[in-house]
């Protein structure tokens, strides 16, 4: 079994104008992604769950400010990084994951 996990940028709000800087972002729209794949090849069954959050963004220092025009999902990946904790996500996430897994196969009885 494996496990991938990756954060997907969804949107930004943005203001004009603060601290006498333009085009600043003031949060983050994002969800983390978990996938477990188990089996290989063409016998692999995947499992994915998500977690949609909305990250406020730090003031912008002045010296480091990137305008919202030029700032990449890059960016927006890393000021979220920064910003949240993914363990205890991940772990929830996993949990889902792992109930889905474990939960009985039940199959509707055919009516005769």
């Amino acid at each position: 079994m494996s496990t991938e996990k990756r954060l997907e940028i969804h949107s930004t709000r943005n203001t004009p104008s603060l601290n006498g800087l333009s085009n600043v972002v003031v949060d983050v729209s994002w969800s983390r992604v978990v996938a477990k794949i188990l089996g290989e090849g063409a016998n692999a069954k995947t499992y994915t769950s998500r977690y949609p959050g909305i990250t406020k963004v730090s003031a912008p220092d002045p010296q480091n400010f990137i305008n919202f025009n030029n700032v990449t999902d890059d960016h927006l990946k890393t000021w979220v990084s920064e910003l949240v904790d993914f363990d205890p996500i991940d772990a929830r996430i996993e949990l889902e994951i792992q109930k889905t897994i474990d939960a009985p196969l039940t199959v509707p009885r055919n009516p005769a």
